[in-house]
């Protein structure tokens, strides 16, 4: 009687490793495994080009590298490296080519926790061209949309502030009318589900009234 059940264990066990081989040589399977070994590539190859600037400092290199890859599309979440490229466009004075990666990415990675990302990005490109009106603009916009990310959760008036210094007096604002804006997305990020369409109309209100446009 033990042997017979044991026989059948065994007889178990040769078959549940032929219906796991039948299913691993299935075409979807295979090509699943492909992209998936793609995809581990292009990441070390990244990675590879991070460490490689560690050593040489070839900034353009390491831009080429990120190009190759990220220019084409991934299927992984590249989000972050496409990040990097950016601050390296930035880093080298190429603000046009920065701005349109941030164009590109956005289309690629339309979520709320991205786009603030991408807001605080772009403020930094246009204080860095003194274009100050629309920097405190994207700057408004980043600092109500991060209080939606896990993240957030509150406004932080003090933090608006201390970044936003250097552009509100580009634009001539008092420490009185810097920190009147910030209460006013304060209390509209605490009172509703802000979205990026109504953080602009609180700030060009807030622009009109102060003579800013």
């Amino acid at each position: 009687m033990k042997e017979g059940v044991w026989g059948m264990g065994i007889f178990d066990g040769f078959k549940r490793k032929k219906m796991t081989q039948d299913i691993m040589s299935r075409p979807e399977i295979q090509e699943m495994k492909r992209q998936t070994a793609e995809d581990n590539r292009e990441i070390e190859f990244l990675q590879n080009a991070d460490r490689q600037y560690e050593t040489d400092n070839d900034i353009e290199k390491r831009i080429a590298a990120y190009e190759s890859i990220l220019k084409k599309g991934t299927r992984w979440n590249s989000f972050n490296f496409h990040l990097s490229l950016v601050s390296m466009y930035v880093k080298t004075e190429r603000n046009n080519e920065a701005w349109g990666h941030l164009n590109f990415i956005s289309m690629q990675f339309p979520g709320e926790y991205e786009t603030q990302k991408i807001r605080h990005e772009q403020f930094k490109i246009l204080k860095k061209e003194k274009n100050y009106l629309n920097a405190l603009r994207t700057l408004s916009v980043y600092h109500v949309l991060y209080t939606n990310t896990p993240k957030g959760s509150i406004f932080d008036v003090e933090k608006f502030i201390k970044e936003g210094k250097t552009t509100a007096k580009g634009l001539g604002l008092s420490d009185d009318q810097f920190r009147a804006l910030a209460n006013r997305l304060n209390y509209s990020a605490h009172k509703y589900p802000n979205k990026e369409k109504d953080v602009i109309a609180i700030y060009d209100s807030f622009a009109k009234e102060q003579g800013l446009v």
